[in-house]
């Protein structure tokens, strides 16, 4: 190998060198383009670049010749049309397009242009060649972090630390698809060869891998078929990237900044199992990028009597460590290790087409060529044999079903028809609506003939008028037999199908009606945002054919129609969520492990429950063991796997196991009652004191009373939680918070919080959810603790984030719990925004009509506090918040107020539950107590302790 790093290859201007972020090299091999902190796109010609290297003769080593700089041909063209660093650049597969990405949040799409004469800037290098922008893709609300195209051309996807991924026809351009499918920043995406799936990887230390099928020429669906966490749930956030790379075979996905134990690795995750048993250690610091050759290597040279060769691929991973490796399939070791190869991080890799030649960019503003002889990564294999590799997996192969007969197309031109139909039937149905002709307001017949503005759509199809071509009729031969039989000959059907004709005749027919009468312009309410174009049916059991307009909502708005400079508007239509009714949402549940562990202590005493799942349910059962202070205090087997578990010991052990199925224990290991069948998986099992509680994946909560063996209340569900607060960040593809933390109070209710931070409590009597904590309360009440949430832990990954949570016990401060993880949410989500919320609060209390924001949230929020604690039984919070709002009502001199509460609360002594359990005389010196410095609040107190003497 050869190392190459011509001088002139870098960004730079008069002053400095630039950071190089990416690099990318065009499918013929013949282009470089390169992309840096200048915000520039360069394209350089690689065969200057390889003329450039030192000649390899012994006299001119020794005269120490310097290295050449070409006069002509070494950068083609460079465009400054980004107006913030570029992240990265792509060649298209099909070699048409350049597809760019930078922090200005744009994705810009290149086109060579033969035909224009290339300009030269002021005080810059000319062009040889021009480039020209051909489209500008905005849609991300962050920096562009990294692209990728399908091995096809056909869709491109970007990725940024928007958390988003976005999925662009590659033809057109337009955009497809949004997916929130990650919790965090998204540094890294790659394509797999075969044209099934694309990865993409992410700082919330997951790897996805989505799936996609062209059902048509024009749709394409999508969906999350793995998750890959394990290899990353320790990788540091330090990068700048976690580019990853598939293999050209197919079978693996080499994934940056992985862990192994404390080493930094990079792991291999095979297809299909999308598991990983194979981690590559040989960087010091964390790889952010990998990089397969995209050709398939032989260890042998093939000959005429060889046998069949082993094939092999190989990897390049290069971080922070400045170290280049080289790796191939057949060894764990790497074939070479090139160290401090560059002066900073590397940040971008790729491989010439032929596999010869690897290009990688480094932040010291360097672009490093790394030259292989031939048979030195070994011999290369026909590309035939790429192909013949990838048709394992469907490659090569086209993405959607080819009709067999035209008998198929008629029945499936027959079967869109009738879904067509049974859509809009259903959707009036429900919506009570009905047909156009019934809504339409028409004016006399006296207006003058206009011909209307129709909607395309995919009964009607074209708006213009076909003439009706008369079709001359078939005539069948008709022969018959010498035993009097008729025999009829099939003819072949015309080029015309009868169904495309009646479609016709039914066009013409409705637009000449349609032509004798006008439009009176009537303004109506629009479905929900929500609701898909296509019906009720395509929500529930199919993907939309049809995305709703980006801008719908600002057209909604803005409509200069109906809104007038003192009038109201409309802000949103009337119906603004559609799912609750019809709600597919599930719970995720814990996997099954071989081997379960739950620890705690009783008191002084240590103990540790553990569930052993065997591979054989018959021969190797699954094992239930609980052992206190090291003995065993009993034993048990059950027929399925066991997943999760809780208690204690001081009440009941529970178990639950994969079929729905809880299993209750004494302390001393008797089974209290026969297996409890919820009829849905478990995903959360909790307890306090003798209440257990189990929420199952469909949302259904039951809690229990064990020691009495009674249900508390009946059985309620999750999920209006989850609906009600799904976000409208994308109309198209709603994303719903996640439990973070599910508990159940000492008064057996209970206890739910999300990922956007609010915090519920189940109020049995009123048989509703009431909403104990909201990131709201942070914006503005005085009372609002932002900096507490970091004793619980903050974790940055979602699945450690529920672990912790989820060990933290159900203390008596439940309120406080759950503001404290309003609080994680709040510092997660806002990203170190804490200064902005501020800002943010202050400019609101400089508005007229906000004077009074901050004292009304402050009293507010107290009054949540307090109605929160009253349902959970949290008699220490009860009585602490009760304390401070009763002092803030009287240095307020709210004393109507102050006079309702304190009658309110004593009006029945006697009943010491409607104080949470406390003493009403404690309670009341304790509210003198806190309100001595004012007299009218102890003259009020004076009267109720008379009425209550």
């Amino acid at each position: 190998m050869r190392l190459l790093k011509p001088s002139w290859l870098l960004h730079s201007d008069e002053n400095r060198k630039f950071e190089i972020y990416t690099v990318s090299v065009n499918p013929d091999g013949t282009r470089l383009a390169s992309g840096g902190l200048d915000g520039k796109v360069r394209i350089w010609s690689t065969d200057a670049i390889y003329k450039s290297a030192p000649s390899s003769n012994k006299k001119q080593k020794k005269s120490g010749t310097p290295q050449p700089v070409p006069s002509k041909g070494g950068q083609l063209c460079a465009m400054a049309t980004h107006t913030g660093a570029v992240t990265v650049v792509r060649f298209s597969p099909c070699g048409k397009y350049l597809a760019s990405g930078s922090d200005d949040r744009v994705v810009l799409i290149w086109e060579k242009d033969d035909s224009r004469i290339p300009r030269q800037e002021f005080g810059s290098e000319a062009n040889l060649e021009s480039w020209v922008a051909r489209k500008r893709l905005i849609g991300h609300e962050n920096d562009v972090q990294d692209l990728a195209w399908a091995p096809d051309s056909s869709i491109l996807v970007t990725v940024g630390l928007d958390s988003s991924i976005i999925i662009w026809n590659g033809l057109t351009f337009e955009k497809l698809k949004t997916f929130d499918a990650h919790q965090s920043l998204i540094k890294g995406v790659t394509f797999d060869p075969a044209n099934k799936y694309f990865a993409t990887a992410s700082d919330d230390r997951t790897v996805r891998i989505i799936r996609y099928h062209h059902t048509s020429s024009s749709d394409i669906s999508f969906s999350i078929e793995a998750t890959i966490s394990k290899p990353f749930k320790n990788s540091p956030l330090s990068t700048y990237y976690r580019r990853c790379s598939w293999s050209p075979d197919g079978n693996f996905i080499a994934a940056a900044n992985s862990t192994n134990g404390p080493v930094t690795t990079v792991s291999i995750i095979n297809r299909g199992t999308w598991d990983s048993d194979l981690s590559l250690i040989g960087h010091d610091a964390p790889c952010e990028v990998v990089s397969f050759c995209p050709r398939i290597f032989s260890p042998q040279k093939k000959t005429d009597s060889s046998k069949p060769p082993n094939f092999l691929t190989v990897l390049a991973t290069a971080g922070q460590d400045k170290t280049l490796a080289i790796w191939n399939t057949c060894n764990p070791r790497p074939l070479l290790v090139a160290y401090n190869v560059a002066e900073k991080a590397i940040t971008d890799m790729t491989w010439s087409p032929d596999g010869t030649k690897l290009f990688a960019c480094s932040l010291d503003g360097t672009i490093l060529v790394s030259m292989f002889e031939e048979g030195e990564l070994g011999w290369v294999v026909p590309m035939e044999e790429n192909e013949n590799q990838l048709t394992r997996y469907g490659g090569g192969k086209e993405t959607m079903q080819i009709p067999n007969s035209t008998e198929q197309l008629l029945l499936e031109e027959k079967s869109e028809s009738l879904d067509d139909a049974q859509n809009t039937q259903i959707l009036d149905n429900i919506m009570g609506s009905k047909s156009i002709s019934e809504t339409t307001a028409f004016t006399s017949k006296t207006s003058p003939k206009t011909t209307p503005k129709l909607l395309s759509t995919n009964n009607i199809g074209s708006s213009v008028i076909r003439k009706k071509t008369p079709i001359k009729p078939s005539v069948q031969k008709v022969t018959i037999t010498k035993e009097g039989k008729k025999r009829v000959a099939p003819i072949l059907l015309s080029s015309v199908s009868t169904a495309e004709v009646a479609q016709t005749d039914l066009v013409t027919e409705s637009q000449r009606a349609l032509q004798q009468k006008t439009f009176e312009s009537v303004e109506v309410s629009e479905p929900s945002l929500s609701l898909p174009m296509s019906g009720v049916p395509t929500k529930v059991v199919r993907q939309k054919k049809q995305n709703l307009s980006d801008n719908y909502e600002d057209e909604y708005i803005n409509n200069k129609d109906i809104r007038y400079e003192n009038a109201s508007y409309y802000i949103r239509p009337r119906i603004l969520e559609f799912q609750s009714g019809m709600s597919s949402a599930k719970l995720t549940i814990p996997k099954v492990k071989t081997h379960y562990k739950r620890t705690g202590s009783i008191g002084k005493d240590d103990y540790i429950l553990e569930i052993h799942n065997g591979a054989n349910k018959e021969l190797d059962p699954t094992r239930l063991s609980v052992s206190v202070n090291g003995s065993l205090v009993f034993s048990d087997f059950l027929p399925k796997y066991g997943h999760i578990a809780s208690g204690d010991g001081e009440y009941f052990w529970a178990v639950a196991t994969e079929d729905g199925t809880v299993h209750v224990y004494s302390p001393g290991g008797r089974k209290v009652i026969s297996g409890m069948v919820l009829g849905s998986p478990v995903a959360f099992l909790e307890h306090q004191g003798q209440f257990l509680m189990a929420v199952t994946s469909s949302g259904d909560i039951h809690v229990w009373d064990i020691c009495n063996l009674t249900a508390v209340g009946e059985v309620i569900s999750i999920i209006p939680l989850l609906d009600s607060s799904m976000s409208e960040r994308d109309n198209r593809s709603p994303k719903g918070p996640t439990v973070t933390l599910c508990g159940v109070s000492s008064n057996g209710k209970p206890i739910i919080t999300l990922t956007n931070g609010e915090g519920f409590i189940y109020n049995d009597q009123m048989k509703n959810w009431l909403r104990i904590s909201e990131p709201w309360w942070a914006y503005g009440s005085q009372y609002w603790n932002s900096i507490s949430g970091h004793r619980l832990g903050l974790a940055s990954g979602p699945e450690e984030r529920v672990v912790k949570t989820l060990s933290v016990p159900m203390h008596t401060k439940v309120i406080q719990l759950a503001e404290e993880k309003s609080t994680e949410e709040i510092l997660i989500n806002a990203g170190g925004r804490g200064r902005y919320l501020q800002q943010m609060t202050k400019n609101r209390l400089l508005k007229e009509g906000f004077e009074d924001f901050e004292r009304t949230l402050s009293t507010a929020h107290l009054e949540n506090r307090i109605s929160a604690a009253f349902m959970a039984n949290s008699d220490i919070e009860f009585k602490q918040f009760l304390g401070v709002y009763v002092r803030r009502l009287a240095s307020e001199a709210l004393w109507n107020r102050f006079e309702e509460l304190v009658n309110t609360l004593f009006a029945h002594p006697q009943s010491s539950n409607y104080l949470c359990g406390l003493n009403p005389t404690e309670l009341l010196n304790h509210l003198k107590l806190v309100t001595k410095d004012f007299a009218s609040s102890q003259t009020i107190l004076n009267n109720i302790t008379f009425s209550c003497s």
